[in-house]
């Protein structure tokens, strides 16, 4: 009886610790992909008039941030995982790769914005409440750290 216990724990352990492994390198990879994103928009900020180029780089990065936001809201699991790892992450090099400064971000806006017209996708709009919603998440200590690094204050 006292081997089956100490076997169950022990897979127990074993499992719970692959979990967060696999979550945290899935974790690490939306970060890489969201920084390439985020500097596909970033280099197209700059530019006098959107185009087509400009408007798909800005959807795909934006509607990535509001699509992982939206999931660590409405999944307790995904938040949980995401505090674990926030725990051991560096918040300053994590908001650097995957937030734009909330000047470039109104830079991109008032080019949004044309004639009285929103031409931008909608996602556009919704980032400032994606970045409060990935604070909203964050638990006290790792809001601390997170509004303690320039780069997640520059993006909030």
């Amino acid at each position: 009886m006292k081997t089956k216990a100490l076997l169950f724990g022990a897979y127990l352990g074993i499992s719970l610790a692959a979990s967060g492994c696999r979550e945290s390198a899935e974790l690490n990879r939306w970060i890489r992909d969201t920084s390439h994103l985020r500097e596909s928009a970033e280099s197209h900020a700059g530019d006098s008039l959107y185009r087509r180029p400009q408007h798909e780089a800005f959807k795909v990065y934006f509607s990535e941030v509001v699509r992982k936001t939206t999931l660590l809201k409405s999944d307790s699991k995904q938040a949980r995982g995401f505090n674990v790892w926030a725990k051991k992450a560096d918040l300053q090099a994590f908001c650097s790769s995957v937030f734009i400064s909330r000047s470039k971000w109104a830079e991109i806006m008032s080019r949004c914005t044309q004639n009285r017209f929103f031409v931008c996708s909608e996602e556009v709009r919704a980032y400032l409440e994606a970045v409060a919603t990935f604070r909203s998440v964050l638990q006290s200590e790792q809001l601390v750290r997170f509004d303690q690094a320039e780069a997640c204050r520059e993006a909030n």
